[in-house]
């Protein structure tokens, strides 16, 4: 993992990142509620951004 870039204040974490996405995909409502988690994971691997949870494989 990298750093966080504190000097930034426009910087936002990978965490920060998935909750912002999250967030809004629940708030347009298109999503069930039981696949958030996962449609958030494809949604920021298709902006380039991959997440890999510890000791398991990648998203996909």
């Amino acid at each position: 993992p990298k750093p966080f870039e504190l000097t930034q204040s426009n910087f936002k974490s990978t965490c920060q990142r998935f909750v912002e996405e999250y967030n809004e995909l629940k708030e347009e409502g298109n999503i069930e509620e039981d696949r958030l988690f996962e449609e958030t994971g494809k949604a920021l691997l298709a902006k380039g951004i991959i997440l890999q949870r510890r000791g398991a494989e990648k998203v996909s």
